[in-house]
């Protein structure tokens, strides 16, 4: 059964992804990644299993109304939200530090990824090591995110009707 802090979590999601893509329109060098962000906080605060399925469903609307095709980001999106809620039990996750350095770090490597998997493979582009770590930077745009992600992580954590403190789970 979902919590009214779950049902928030997929109401925010689905308006992060039309924020975002409105930013598109508005600033076509930089868009902010809020999609992803949001899947990383409500990782942090529901945990691995509910990350891993906001994952999957903002992968499905990244897929669905971003590239026509199903896969890569799902698949990625799902990870990001599972590995977030992972970490939520070994890190301090109301942290200022892991709300700036933790986002940036896996937009980066979201974007290495996925520029990994775009790029390689049979019949793909080759390019060096270097050029994926080049394009992966200036794809996940680190700084805007740093400067983002403790606002955005803010106002979720206001609107979202979230507990203070997380059981911890011994596995």
């Amino acid at each position: 059964m979902l919590s009214s802090s779950r049902t928030a979590a997929f109401f925010w999601t689905f308006i992060a992804f039309m924020l975002q893509n409105a930013a598109v329109w508005v600033f076509p060098e930089r868009v902010p990644q809020l999609l992803l962000l949001n899947v990383i906080f409500y990782g942090f605060i529901e945990g691995a299993s509910f990350g891993f399925i906001l994952g999957l469903f903002a992968g499905i609307l990244m897929e669905i109304f971003g590239t026509g095709r199903l896969g890569l980001d799902i698949f990625l999106s799902g990870g990001l939200g599972f590995f977030s809620g992972l970490l939520s039990s070994k890190i301090f996750p109301e942290s200022f530090f892991t709300k700036v350095f933790f986002p940036s770090a896996a937009l980066f490597l979201f974007c290495l990824l996925h520029i990994a998997a775009s790029l390689g493979g049979p019949g793909g582009q080759e390019i060096s090591v270097s050029e994926w770590f080049g394009e992966a930077w200036k794809s996940a745009h680190p700084f805007l995110t740093a400067v983002l992600a403790p606002f955005f992580f803010e106002f979720l954590g206001k609107v979202s009707f979230v507990r203070k403190t997380r059981r911890v789970y011994w596995v």
